[in-house]
């Protein structure tokens, strides 16, 4: 019986192989870098001086041959210091094949250029996945956009290799608003 079931597959061009199903993750964003000023110096709240020259200094550490370090410098310096600091909250949106599949909200965090949250998302096929972020600056009178930035299936293998939480570089999506967004891929 099993020769005849073998030579009917090689008759009809039947494949033999049986696709896999993808292997599935977690990714988990937990949390993100947010310049010391608005894009060109203006504050995050209210008036404030020195954000043009802060606004400077990020860009230039953007440049570093280790742009993470460099821009932590940066917001540990004096000059950051004395700048107001944004109320970021938002949303973290899993896409996968183009179709919304699940969204972790994240939750104001006071006064702060690193806002940290464990956005963990389950069963992540990782090659057909896109993580979207929206984050605002919510204050009493009028809320500010921060950005929206994207993750991609290279991003998250870059993390999944390291083995550890990664800070990716998105300045480029967020106009140097968002600068980097940490996140673990198990």
């Amino acid at each position: 019986m099993e020769a005849k079931v073998d030579q009917w597959i090689k008759d009809n061009h039947v494949a033999e192989e049986v696709q896999q199903p993808l292997p599935l993750h977690t990714v988990t964003l937990a949390g993100v870098t947010i310049a010391p000023t608005k894009w060109g110096g203006a504050p995050w709240d209210g008036m404030g001086e020195g954000g043009v020259e802060a606004f400077q200094a990020m860009s230039s550490a953007l440049l570093d041959s280790n742009p993470y370090g460099a821009v932590m410098s940066v917001l540990a310096g004096p000059m950051s210091q004395a700048l107001s600091k944004p109320d970021v909250a938002g949303v973290a949106e899993l896409w996968v094949d183009g179709h919304l599949v699940s969204s972790a909200p994240l939750l104001k965090v006071q006064d702060s250029f690193t806002p940290q949250w464990d956005a963990t998302f389950q069963d992540v096929p990782l090659a057909r996945a896109r993580l979207r972020v929206r984050l605002m600056d919510l204050d009493l009178s009028e809320d500010d956009p921060v950005g929206v930035f994207e993750l991609n299936a290279a991003q998250f293998q870059a993390a999944l290799d390291a083995g550890s939480i990664v800070e990716l570089q998105v300045d480029q999506q967020t106009h140097q608003q968002i600068l980097f967004a940490a996140i673990s891929v198990m």
